[in-house]
């Protein structure tokens, strides 16, 4: 399966929160967390969001241990520091294309962008660098069913991307609504997941399964949000 890339209209779901739920603390991780290879020897990784705080890893390729590894604050879905009381690190994701060395497709990407830096000096201030795995919302280490594995291993990063922003956004929704609309949502959630699993890995059926969940949940769940 080949590698597609993030297009401008999935980023915009990772604002749903942002335009449709006007209440609670939103989980800004679906913008974050993931790979992100440099145009260098050296790749980022985001992971372990919670409470909008991640672990934040820069690695040399082909080496097991970190070059730097600290604790990143997600302010938002498109900004971020590293919090490190010996040095600054400020991140920007944006969807904006930058120049590639390769020739690629003509969609577009996420990049993350260093504002400022003085933390890792090789890591330059706005060079850029495109995410090419999404960590999802569960711990891979623990996959076990064949959709799990599929989405762990897959170069189809959109599953990792799809899981974890359903993940946040059904948690949202259930944090929100009354207990009757709350049960109501559990059952269809169960449901969902009863039925996610015909797809017993195979990516399409996968990417199409989560597509119409995220779409069922801002439709049914949100009207009175908007």
């Amino acid at each position: 399966m080949r590698q597609t890339k993030i297009s401008r209209k999935v980023l915009a779901l990772s604002l749903l929160f942002a335009a449709s739920i006007m209440f609670g603390d939103v989980e800004f991780r679906s913008s974050w967390q993931g790979r992100w290879v440099a145009f260098g020897d050296y790749y980022i990784d985001i992971a372990q969001c919670r409470d909008n705080l991640c672990t934040f890893r820069i690695f040399i390729f082909e080496e097991s241990k970190p070059r730097f590894n600290a604790k990143i604050r997600l302010l938002s879905y498109d900004k971020a520091e590293v919090i490190n009381k010996g040095c600054t690190l400020q991140l920007q994701v944006s969807s904006q294309r930058a120049p590639l060395k390769e020739a690629s497709s003509s969609s577009d990407s996420p990049y993350l962008l260093a504002t400022k830096n003085t933390c890792f000096s090789p890591l330059e201030v706005g060079v850029s660098y495109q995410q090419n795995k999404v960590h999802p919302a569960f711990d891979c280490t623990k996959a076990r069913t064949s959709n799990e594995k599929t989405i762990c291993h897959s170069s189809e990063i959109l599953l990792g991307y799809y899981d974890i922003l359903l993940n946040d956004f059904y948690a949202e929704l259930l944090k929100n609504h009354d207990t009757k609309k709350a049960t109501t949502l559990k059952e269809s959630q169960k449901l969902w997941l009863e039925n996610v699993k015909e797809c017993d890995g195979d990516v399409e059926c996968l990417l199409k399964s989560y597509r119409k969940r995220l779409e069922e949940l801002d439709g049914q769940y949100c009207v009175e949000c908007s």
